[in-house]
């Protein structure tokens, strides 16, 4: 039997979505002193499906937050302006059946090229 501290260990999560997964896929036996103990096999059993974390251990706050928050690109996201362009060059350059080849679509690859050079001429 093992504590909440060395589950959430275990699992790589908060000690509060332990709290939140007992009694839906964790459920501890409480000893004489009010310790909550897991029994590995359980704690083992979660770790091999953390479908099961994702499902239940999230907070109601955060799940009903989450879709309300615009993601913001990071720095490291963005593309170099003359990255973009260095595309541009190779795709206007290969030849149709080596971008066909790669899984690119004729049309979507005029288009990134027509809002390129518009970023070019900016």
């Amino acid at each position: 039997m093992i504590t909440r501290a060395e589950v959430a260990r275990r699992i790589g999560k908060s000690i509060a979505t332990v709290r939140r997964l007992e009694g839906v896929v964790l459920y501890p036996e409480v000893s004489r002193n009010g310790v909550h103990l897991f029994d590995e096999l359980e704690v083992e059993r979660l770790r091999e499906e953390p479908a099961l974390i994702r499902a239940h251990g999230r907070s109601k706050w955060f799940v009903a937050q989450q879709p309300s928050r615009p993601r913001k690109l990071r720095t490291h996201q963005l593309l170099d302006v003359e990255v973009v362009l260095e595309m541009v060059d190779v795709l206007e350059n290969a030849p149709v059946h080596l971008l066909e080849r790669a899984g690119l679509d004729q049309d979507l690859v005029e288009r990134f090229i027509g809002a390129a050079e518009a970023v070019r001429y900016r």
